[in-house]
C-alpha cells in the first residue's frame, strides 16, 4: 500500500496554495494560482491542482498545477480569422486537447520526493483516462523523477543555466566570461542605456517593437493581450518586468523576466535589425542590468531558460554559448509527454 494519497481539485484557496508553492525550494511562478488565472483568461483551458500528501503525517509533499487545454490560441480579437478557423477544426478532430503543466512540480519534501513522483504520474494517467484527455505534455520534470516515469512516456533531456543572485555585484561581474564583460563595455561605449518599463502604455509600445523583431526572426507573437495579462495577473502578485536598451531614444533590444519565490526567469528576448548589424550589444547590456536588478531585489536565482545539452545545429550552439557566458550553473532536466492508452 502506498504511503501517499493524492487530492485533485479544480479550485483552491489561493493564499494557502501559493504558500505551499513558496515552501518548495524551486516552487516557481508556473505553479501559482495567479498563473492559472492568467492562462484561463488567455486560453480555452481548465486548471487542476494535484497535491500529494504523506499519509503518515498528512502534510503536502508535492504540488502540481496542470491544465486540461482544449485550445492555446490566445483569446484576442486581433487574432487572424484563418487561425481561429484552423483551431476550431483541430478541436473538432480532437487533435488539440492535452493535459500540460509548465515549469516543474513544486517538491515540498525532497526526502520523500521519489515515491511521491511515482504516485503522481500514476494519478495523472488515471485522471486523463477518466476525463478522455488523449495527451500528456510536453511538460517538465527534474532529473531525479525521470527514472520513475511509466515506461511508455517519452522523455528528452534539456537544460538551463542558473545564475546565483545571492552574491555581490563584484562577484557577479567576476563570474562573467570575458566575452560578456567585453560586450557590456562595448554597449556602454556605444551610448546604450537600459531602462525599465513602468506603465502599461509603455509596455504596449514595447510590444509593437517586439512584434516587428519577432517577424524578422520568424517567431510567433500572440497579441498584446499576452503581455497585458502578465501585467495584470503576475506583476501585482509576483514578478513581471520588462527592460529595454535604447540608443538616443531608439529601441535596440528588450527582455522580460517573470518570477516568484525568489526565482526569476527570462522570456521574450528581442533585438532590432540595427542592433544586430551594428553590433550594439543591447541584449548583453540588458542581461547584465537584469542580473544586477535581480540581486538588488533580493532574488535567489536567475533561470536563463532552456538550452540544448548537446547542441546539434549552429543555432543551438550559438544560444548555448550566449547563455553560458553569464556565470550560471548548468542544470539539466527532462521534457516529457505521453499518449494516454485506453481512452
Amino acid at each position: 500500500m502506498s504511503q501517499f494519497r493524492v487530492e485533485t481539485t479544480s479550485r483552491v484557496e489561493a493564499k494557502e496554495w501559493n504558500a505551499w508553492v513558496s515552501k518548495a525550494s524551486w516552487g516557481t511562478i508556473f505553479q501559482t494560482s495567479f498563473w492559472a488565472d492568467r492562462l484561463c483568461e488567455l486560453w480555452d483551458c481548465q486548471p487542476y491542482f494535484f497535491t500529494v500528501y504523506s499519509k503518515s503525517v498528512n502534510v503536502p509533499v508535492l504540488a502540481l498545477l496542470g491544465f486540461d487545454i482544449r485550445s492555446d490560441v490566445v483569446r484576442d480579437k486581433h487574432v487572424q480569422l484563418i487561425r481561429r478557423l484552423e483551431n476550431s477544426a483541430r478541436k473538432i478532430q480532437g487533435k488539440y486537447r492535452r493535459f500540460q503543466w509548465f515549469g516543474q512540480p513544486a517538491l515540498l519534501n525532497p526526502e520523500t520526493g521519489a515515491g511521491a513522483y511515482k504516485v503522481l504520474f500514476s494519478r495523472l494517467e488515471d485522471f486523463c483516462r477518466t476525463n478522455k484527455i488523449p495527451t500528456i505534455g510536453p511538460s517538465e520534470i527534474p532529473t531525479l523523477a525521470a527514472a520513475l516515469l511509466p515506461s511508455e512516456w517519452q522523455r528528452t533531456e534539456w537544460a538551463t543555466f542558473i545564475v546565483d543572485l545571492q552574491q555581490s555585484e563584484q562577484a557577479l561581474w567576476r563570474n562573467l566570461k570575458k566575452t560578456a564583460r567585453k560586450a557590456i563595455r562595448s554597449a556602454r561605449e556605444n551610448g546604450l542605456l537600459v531602462r525599465q518599463i513602468l506603465s502599461l502604455e509603455d509596455l504596449r509600445a514595447y510590444y509593437d517593437f517586439a512584434a516587428r523583431c519577432a517577424l524578422r526572426y520568424g517567431k510567433n507573437m500572440h497579441g498584446f493581450v499576452d503581455y497585458e495579462t502578465m501585467w495584470r495577473y503576475l506583476r501585482p502578485n509576483a514578478i513581471f518586468e520588462t527592460f529595454v536598451a535604447e540608443k538616443e531614444g531608439t529601441l535596440i533590444a528588450g527582455l522580460s523576466v517573470w518570477g516568484f519565490n525568489g526565482i526569476i526567469a527570462e522570456l521574450g528576448s528581442f533585438q532590432s535589425e540595427r542592433g544586430f548589424t551594428e553590433k550594439l550589444y543591447g541584449s548583453d547590456l540588458i542581461k547584465w542590468e537584469v542580473l544586477r536588478w535581480g540581486s538588488q531585489q533580493g532574488c535567489r536565482a536567475f533561470d536563463l531558460a532552456g538550452v540544448s545539452p548537446k547542441p546539434q545545429t549552429a543555432k543551438e550552439q550559438g544560444i548555448r554559448q550566449f547563455k553560458e557566458k553569464w556565470g550560471g550553473l548548468f542544470q539539466s532536466y527532462y521534457t516529457v509527454s505521453s499518449r494516454v492508452s485506453e481512452i
